[in-house]
């Protein structure tokens, strides 16, 4: 396992290894190794755990440490949720910042509704959501101004160290002789208790974020000591077991706090750390950007918008998009999915150009169901396209 960051040409130099060593195996085996798949033990799923990611066969990923830079945080925060070009910032005691991502400069703030201590953040469909530390601990949701909506306590006295939300369910770390991860409801019934099946034991995480670049991935941070590491885990929702994967030095004096993730076009997938004692944030990079339908263009003509939602998504996925008036006159457009391959999946509309909607039921041009990956959504009109990157997690 890692114990130190590496840099760009490391990572690079070992892909060139990688590749070549799959183009031998393909040679010797008769078969595209480049394309090889790790696989996860799958199991039957429930019908009730159907909205739970379940296990599936990804392609292998790049897992990395690249540090990156930093911004000032002025505050020593507990945790931190990314979201666009915005920082989400829990300070201990009540109060929220939001940050903004590139300059650490304060956007806004609010504080919370119980004053104890706050020990995670995160986003919670268009809204926040908070565990709060005390006995039994509880969560508080907010809108993304601060408007207070309402609490809910975790079942079973579950201990929130961690806190993240993929679109059906929270994810909550725990405290305690074993690392445990727990799913939540949105009202904190815990539906799953997953236990470590192998890799390096620890006994908190103290943060966690879900990888929404790799299915079946997350984020979280092993232990309270020098050095300090990030955590790179798998897990299995049928198995009801996770394991971590690689373990990488950040180099920082402090254990992390808070933990974010944001997919960024240009540099690929970047961690957000803040510590539990120190005045910055940091940015490492890990993962290189998605090789498959670009995203672009970065500055879209006025009024053209190509939105998908929820992502990631484990039922389906609504598309809004609309046209700027010059393009109202086009004869034709599309909309359509691809998968990472630029392969194409689905057509899913070629309507009149103006404001539109229309839902993607995650299947093929015969309706069998895709299985879990990254695929790409793109609306082309009039010689212009727009994509966006949807993560499928069953």
């Amino acid at each position: 396992m890692m114990s130190r960051a590496i840099n760009a040409q490391e990572v690079m130099m070992q892909k060139n290894v990688i590749i070549l060593l799959a183009t031998v195996l393909a040679a010797a085996l008769g078969s595209d190794a480049t394309h090889a798949e790790r696989r996860i033990p799958n199991a039957e799923v429930r019908a009730s755990d159907r909205a739970v990611p379940a296990p599936v066969s990804c392609v292998p990923d790049d897992s990395m440490l690249v540090k990156l830079d930093s911004i000032p945080s002025q505050n020593t925060y507990q945790c931190i949720y990314v979201r666009n070009d915005t920082v989400f910032c829990a300070l201990q005691a009540q109060a929220v910042h939001l940050r903004d991502r590139l300059t650490g400069a304060v956007i806004d703030s609010f504080t919370t509704q119980s004053a104890t201590s706050v020990c995670a953040i995160c986003a919670f469909g268009d809204s926040l959501c908070v565990s709060h530390l005390t006995n039994p601990e509880f969560c508080e949701v907010y809108t993304l101004d601060g408007t207070y909506a309402r609490s809910f306590t975790p079942t079973g006295g579950v201990d929130v160290r961690g806190l993240d939300w993929d679109g059906t369910h929270f994810w909550a770390t725990s405290y305690g002789s074993d690392l445990v991860i727990y799913l939540m409801t949105p009202d904190g019934t815990v539906t799953k208790t997953l236990t470590r099946s192998g890799g390096i034991q620890s006994n908190i995480a103290r943060d966690l974020v879900l990888d929404p670049m790799y299915p079946n991935r997350l984020w979280t941070s092993p232990n309270t000591s020098v050095p300090n590491y990030l955590m790179y885990v798998a897990f299995d929702t049928s198995a009801n077991t996770f394991t971590p994967l690689d373990t990488f030095n950040t180099g920082l004096g402090y254990y992390m706090a808070g933990i974010g993730f944001r997919d960024d076009p240009v540099d690929g997938g970047c961690v957000y750390v803040s510590t539990f004692s120190g005045l910055w944030i940091w940015r490492y990079k890990v993962h290189e950007p998605m090789v498959g339908i670009e995203q672009g263009p970065d500055v879209a003509p006025p009024g053209f918008v190509l939105t998908a939602g929820p992502n990631p998504a484990n039922r389906a996925v609504r598309i809004e998009y609309s046209l700027p008036g010059i393009m109202h006159d086009a004869a034709r457009i599309a909309l359509e999915v691809f998968d990472a391959n630029g392969r194409p999946v689905r057509r899913l509309d070629t309507a009149e150009p103006s404001l539109r909607h229309t839902t993607w039921n995650l299947d093929d041009e015969v309706g069998r169901l895709v299985a879990s990956g990254i695929y790409f959504c793109r609306l082309a009109v009039a010689g212009t396209t727009l994509s966006r990157k949807l993560v499928v997690l069953r």
